[in-house]
């Protein structure tokens, strides 16, 4: 089931891209005042993505809450489709039958198998994948990116296993922390899409949260 409103409504769909691209290059130019190189990057890449909702990944996290908090045990987030793609045919609903709590909740894959999480803390959001897929730092390691501790969570960063990058079982896999619906799962309207909690300068640079574009 898709979220209601958003994927039966292109428009509505539209709009919520729309206003993920302004604040993106909204950031993007406080970043190229601390970082030009990398936002010159990102900028150049920035070109091709289709939909800024989900960055073309087609999946995006919000908080888990009550039945769904930790349910598989590796922190507080989990999968959803993106609510402006279409979507794989991979796509399986969670068995627990979430769309009565949380409509569009969907699970695809095991985290680990996710190729956004490498070595360390399960913490590279979207936004700081980007930057890798785009290739402004082809190694997540070497990217000037913040490093979230997941202790802040109640999670243990040694913890997190390895990415297997493998695809040989049924469902490709999943990404990290980008909470994207309110506590009822409902889609906001387009002036009100939800984003990550920091900036995206923040999460991309390690930038001060007072840190202000020139």
């Amino acid at each position: 089931r898709r979220e209601a409103g958003v994927g039966e409504n292109p428009t509505r769909a539209d709009g919520l891209r729309k206003q993920c691209e302004e604040e993106f290059y909204n950031e993007l130019r406080c970043l190229s005042s601390v970082f030009p190189v990398q936002a010159e990057n990102l900028q150049r890449g920035a070109s091709s993505i289709r939909c800024f909702y989900c960055l073309d990944h087609e999946e995006v996290f919000r908080d888990r809450t009550k039945m769904l908090a930790n349910m598989d045990g590796r922190g507080s987030y989990d999968l959803l489709q993106c609510v402006c793609c279409t979507g794989a045919e991979t796509w399986v609903r969670c068995i627990s039958r979430p769309e009565s709590v949380c409509p569009g909740l969907v699970k695809r894959g095991v985290r680990e198998r996710f190729p956004f999480e490498k070595h360390g803390p399960c913490t590279l959001s979207v936004v700081q994948a980007l930057g890798v897929k785009l290739a402004a730092c082809p190694n997540p390691e070497e990217c000037p990116v913040a490093d979230l501790p997941r202790e802040a969570e109640g999670a243990d960063p040694e913890d997190c296993p390895v990415a297997d990058l493998s695809r040989e079982t049924g469902g490709p896999p999943p990404s990290e922390p980008s909470p994207l619906l309110p506590e009822d799962g409902v889609v906001p309207d387009e002036g009100k899409a939800c984003h990550p909690p920091s900036s995206f300068c923040e999460m991309m640079v390690g930038a001060a949260p007072d840190a202000e574009c020139a």
